[in-house]
């Protein structure tokens, strides 16, 4: 009788610290669960990095946007933002820079609910055009009718406006973010001629319809409050 009391006594001690290893394993779980999980609410994030025009790679600018939404759940943020984008141009000698303001909204959504995670962005919205910006310009000189010696300066002016789009991958951790973002952007050109003698503007037309669109590529770092 004494034994089997002690096997008894035994059997439910085992079972109740069981029990409680059990317990703190998974508040132990949940914990750090919980520290992976995206506050429900506002959100606000800042981004900035180097853009690079795809068909002359050469040539880089620049992004900084600012983007606030909510963030409905650990997947889904839906939001808008602005910016200011520095969209490089081929100059005649030079590199040459076209600004422009984006504004947009966006939808991000995040594929795992682990430390590191990686997401889905997709933006839609308009690109202002902060007016023109000199691309190339060159000089040569003619005999008009009159038998008058005139002197001709033609240049070609860049302005990025029109509807904006983004599509981009990155990985977010803690506060932080990395982000590869691809742009097709559209931008009107007008051709000037100037009488460089009497200061009059000979010709002012847009070349071929003047709108074309150019693919950038974005590598950006961000970071969320």
């Amino acid at each position: 009788m004494k034994r089997f009391l002690i096997l008894l006594f035994c059997a439910a001690g085992t079972q109740l610290l069981s029990a409680q290893v059990i317990t703190s394993s998974s508040l132990i779980v949940e914990k750090n669960a919980s520290r992976y999980i995206l506050p429900h609410g506002y959100r606000g994030f800042a981004d900035a990095g180097v853009s690079v025009d795809l068909i002359q790679p050469e040539y880089t600018g620049f992004d900084i946007t600012t983007t606030h939404g909510y963030q409905f759940n650990n997947i889904l943020f839906v939001g808008g933002g602005t910016g200011l984008l520095g969209n490089p141009l081929l100059a005649k000698t030079s590199q040459r820079i076209a600004y422009s303001i984006p504004i947009f909204a966006t939808v991000k959504t995040y594929i795992t609910k682990t430390r590191i995670k990686p997401y889905v962005e997709f933006r839609a919205g308009y690109n202002i055009g902060l007016g023109y910006k000199l691309s190339y310009k060159y000089d040569w000189e003619y005999d008009n009718a009159e038998n008058e010696h005139v002197a001709i300066r033609n240049r070609e002016f860049t302005k990025f406006r029109g509807l904006y789009f983004l599509l981009g991958l990155g990985v977010e951790y803690g506060r932080f973010s990395v982000h590869i973002d691809w742009s097709p952007r559209r931008y009107i050109t007008k051709f000037r001629s100037i009488d460089f003698n009497n200061n009059v503007v000979v010709s002012d037309a847009t070349r071929l319809n003047g709108y074309f669109y150019t693919d950038f590529l974005s590598f950006c770092l961000g970071f969320n409050f």
